[in-house]
């Protein structure tokens, strides 16, 4: 187990870089080879490295003894990979689907709910962005101790606030918990948001060309 954690970062970008190739190859294999049984092995790979990255940081939080940025990250990685990783991953599926078919100009009622999906994401979005900024501006406001650390911020303090998310710009240590796991899951909202721009407008011009 002392392996494990003091690896922790290692193994953990490792098993993400596997995950992600077994995406690939899951996919060449189902589209290009036609492998559709073999494929679902590589989708059996990918479920194991979510559970190892479960385990580093069930490993980290024994030795640690406290919530860290280490184990904040691979939790908030395992959520998305249970609810809109696999969404994602079923659209990519779909989309693949329909530029190989031949019936492409045939819209099934998923396909909508897709899109209805898809563009209500980013309203979503700015509505978090927009409570994310008033709840800490009225902390700010509240805690003139949270003010005053603003204003004498610096550099070499973040990573000491990574480390120690109980010593924040807050007086009150529940304050600083809730602030940054906030700030970690809004980090990862905006990086979901920004692929799923890039993906929309993917789709967009693949469409164009198709039907243009």
């Amino acid at each position: 187990m002392t392996y494990f954690y003091q690896n922790g970062w290692i193994l953990f970008l490792l098993s993400e870089g596997i995950t992600w190739l077994c995406i690939f190859v899951f996919l060449v294999f189902r589209y290009i080879y036609q492998l559709n049984r073999l494929s679902h092995l590589f989708l059996h790979t990918i479920l194991l490295c979510t559970f190892f990255q479960a385990m580093l940081a069930g490993i980290n939080y024994y030795y640690t003894g406290k919530v860290s940025f280490f184990q904040v990250l691979i939790i908030l990685f395992i959520l998305y990979g249970s609810t809109l990783g696999t969404s994602h991953f079923k659209n990519l599926d779909k989309f693949i689907q329909q530029r190989l078919s031949k019936n492409r100009h045939i819209r099934t009622s998923s396909d909508n709910d897709h899109r209805i999906d898809t563009d209500n994401y980013p309203t979503l979005f700015f509505m978090h962005t927009l409570f994310f900024i008033a709840i800490h501006w009225f902390w700010f406001s509240y805690d003139f101790y949270g003010h005053d650390q603003l204003a004498n911020i610096s550099f070499q303090q973040i990573p000491m606030w990574i480390e120690s998310p109980h010593n924040g710009f807050f007086s009150n240590p529940l304050f600083n918990i809730i602030s940054y796991i906030w700030y970690i899951i809004y980090l990862f909202d905006l990086t979901i948001f920004v692929l799923n721009t890039i993906l929309r407008s993917i789709m967009i011009v693949s469409k164009k060309k198709i039907n243009p």
